[in-house]
């Protein structure tokens, strides 16, 4: 299984791995619709969420930087905004 530091796929600065960070095992589509599973290397994992599509808003009137074409969308979730990414167009 391939795996991706993130941080480097989105160009940001390298940071040491500690005992926070994860490797998140997920499925990417690919051509033809084939499936592929990847694991990313990410800082760390606070929890799990399952969100509906209705609970999905539209990102465009929130983010407005640079690599915002990989964001699907933001959730409004207890008082914070969760920020979802779109992880086959990140790939």
């Amino acid at each position: 299984m391939p795996v991706v530091d993130l941080r480097k796929h989105f160009g940001l600065p390298w940071a040491d791995h500690s005992n926070e960070t994860r490797i998140v095992v997920t499925e990417i589509e690919g051509e033809e619709s084939e499936t592929h599973i990847i694991g990313l290397i990410v800082d760390g994992v606070d929890e799990i969420l399952t969100v509906t599509e209705e609970s999905i808003d539209d990102a465009a009137q929130i983010v407005s930087s640079v690599g915002n074409e990989c964001i699907r969308g933001i959730v409004k979730l207890e008082g914070r905004l969760v920020i979802l990414l779109d992880i086959n167009r990140a790939f």
